[in-house]
């Protein structure tokens, strides 16, 4: 009976030392450009000039990068070009990695495999709205999903979440169109990923979204500060 009890006690004391399982790592990536009239919301300048539409890139920036952080995961800014980083490390405070990649899908893919064992959320600023809870949503969406989105007004999408990386998502899409989400939810059922599809969000990249946007929003005092770029057109 002794002999019984002290075997089971130590196969007990072995099961307890045993490692816990470890949490999934989680990552946000921030997409981001470094401010340069003439370089930013190029669609957006078309009407209220270059200046101004800068302007209003690093409001909407600022906002968006202040709103996602959190404990809950490690936020990383990825600047699209190397001579950018000093710029956008002294303007936001935080030193941004380099997209490597020639077209959109290429940059993503590759910010995602630079996390291979991390659950990676990625987002850019053209979504003022977005924040740390729609972030948190989308990391708890990953528990049961290989893919995450977050449409976007235009058929774009203001988000996208992976479990692992998933290059698929990032290939044979027509960047900058009202196919964009459409064609990541085809290709995502073609790699036989399942997929969870979070709120839809406004992007701001031309006036008449940033006018949408401020009628929406003209209560909250983020609103009142896209309001004030409004007016006159600015060359």
């Amino acid at each position: 009976m002794l002999h019984s009890i002290l075997h089971h006690d130590l196969h007990l004391a072995d099961a307890l030392a045993l490692p816990l399982p470890v949490p999934p790592t989680n990552v946000l990536i921030i997409f981001i450009r470094e401010p340069v009239p003439g370089r930013v919301k190029t669609r957006l300048a078309a009407s209220v000039g270059a200046e101004r539409a800068c302007a209003i890139y690093m409001a909407m920036a600022e906002h968006v990068v202040r709103h996602v952080q959190s404990d809950g995961w490690t936020t990383l800014l990825y600047v699209d070009d190397a001579d950018g980083v000093a710029s956008v490390e002294s303007w936001l405070g935080l030193s941004p990695r380099i997209q490597r990649g020639v077209t959109l899908g290429e940059r993503l893919a590759t910010a995602v495999a630079e996390h291979e064992s991390a659950r990676v959320v990625v987002v850019g600023t053209d979504a003022p709205d977005v924040d740390a809870a729609i972030v948190a949503e989308a990391f708890t969406a990953l528990d049961d999903n290989h893919v995450v989105l977050g449409p976007a007004y235009d058929g774009g999408y203001y988000l996208i979440g992976l479990q692992c990386p998933l290059p698929e998502v990032f290939e044979g899409i027509d960047w900058s169109t009202d196919r964009v989400l459409l064609q990541t939810v085809q290709a995502a059922v073609s790699a036989g990923a399942t997929i969870t599809i979070l709120g839809p969000l406004r992007d701001v990249d031309v006036e008449e979204d940033l006018r949408s946007y401020v009628a929406e929003k003209h209560h909250t005092s983020f609103g009142r500060i896209l309001e004030s770029y409004l007016g006159g057109n600015s060359s």
